[in-house]
């Protein structure tokens, strides 16, 4: 086991909390203000930090534990690591969410299944899914009545969830990151069931193509993959363009990612889950037991014409992979929309937050069955 980070919670003017990690070695602390381990002393949610020390695992070292504002069940994260150059990130830091099931502190002896969710690309941070400011993503409030452990990953900028061909920039390992890291990480620190079978990863625009790629990179790894709008089809003319901006922007070349942008390239073509090749690789998964789950808009509900225009783009790449596994006659879940409103969120079938809301509670008692298998 690695260097332990002691969580000690002090209380603020007005009830706030924030949790400073500690070296196992530090002196306790002095302050008048009453601190504690996590479990000991206080009541109630806080009490959910398992064993009351989070500790660094291979490739990841801690840096801080905070309880987010304004959510109930879901603290921040943040570590340092080799794999990835943090200025990949637009906070300059590497970092996950993880939010706990209601009943975590209530019975120490349970373990939960994981649902890993993945944020988009171009302006995507770790908080999208549990936003403080309350205008982007639901995800405690969506999973508030399951038993289920729910860990947003970071994207960073322009990451695609890939290992990067061309790392002249710095590290860019996100796939091995996330892969052999991130989730030993979190089935060390939390009371996870540590098996893919009880293990699920969905994720929006850049976060669903993520999904099915990593899926498709490590079969067995989970057993429900599910895609928001995702650009699926990263061969399509619309997608490669997207990219090469989203990189150039970002101060990378455009062949960073996979290596030329050009369908001849065989990484691409590789990567591709809507490629022949990557529509029978997600046959046999799908076979050895992996739900998939395909969600998107038409964007002609969307007044906004630029969330109208990624979303009808993505639309087709959803389309396009759904198309390829029927023909080989793989059972998915394949749902295109307008206009609709599911659990509670309005939907404009455009490229925002009200659908991503509504195709996540759509699919999360699907994916509970999944996992739960």
């Amino acid at each position: 086991m690695g260097r332990l980070t002691r969580i000690v919670v002090t209380a603020l003017a007005g009830g706030a909390l924030t949790l400073t990690p500690m070296a196992a070695h530090a002196a306790p602390a002095t302050s008048d203000a009453p601190t504690s381990d996590v479990t000991a002393a206080v009541p109630g949610i806080l009490g959910q930090i398992h064993d009351t020390q989070i500790h660094d695992t291979k490739g990841i070292t801690v840096t801080s534990v905070t309880k987010v504002s304004g959510q109930q069940r879901t603290w921040q994260i943040n570590y340092s690591t080799p794999s990835i150059d943090p200025a990949q990130t637009f906070d300059g830091q590497m970092a996950i969410r993880v939010t706990l099931p209601a009943g975590y502190a209530s019975h120490p002896d349970k373990h939960y299944p994981v649902l890993y969710l993945l944020p988009g690309g171009g302006s995507g941070r770790v908080r999208d899914w549990t936003d403080e400011s309350g205008k982007q993503g639901k995800a405690e409030q969506i999973t508030a009545d399951a038993d289920l452990i729910t860990v947003t990953l970071e994207g960073g900028k322009v990451s695609w969830y890939s290992d990067w061909a061309n790392q002249s920039r710095g590290d860019a390992d996100w796939s091995h990151h996330h892969l052999d890291e991130v989730i030993p990480f979190v089935d060390a620190n939390f009371r996870t069931v540590a098996s893919g079978k009880h293990r699920a990863i969905a994720g929006l625009s850049m976060g669903g193509y993520g999904a099915y790629h990593y899926a498709m990179e490590h079969p067995g790894m989970f057993s429900s993959v599910s895609a928001y709008s995702g650009a699926v089809d990263i061969e399509s003319a619309s997608v490669r363009a997207t990219v090469a901006e989203q990189l150039v922007k970002s101060g990378y070349q455009p062949d960073s990612v996979w290596g030329p942008m050009v369908r001849t390239n065989k990484t691409l073509v590789e990567a591709n889950p809507s490629s022949g090749e990557g529509a029978d690789n997600l046959a046999s998964i799908q076979r050895d037991g992996t739900r998939l789950a395909l969600y998107a808009g038409t964007g002609l509900g969307s007044g906004n014409p630029g969330a109208m225009a990624i979303e009808t783009a993505v639309g087709a790449n959803t389309t396009a992979l759904h198309v390829r596994l029927a023909a080989r006659q793989v059972p998915h879940t394949y749902i295109r929309y307008t206009t609709r409103t599911y659990g509670g969120f309005k939907c404009d079938g455009g490229h925002d937050w009200g659908c991503w809301n509504a195709d996540l509670s759509q699919d999360l008692p699907l994916i509970l069955r999944a996992v739960r298998a």
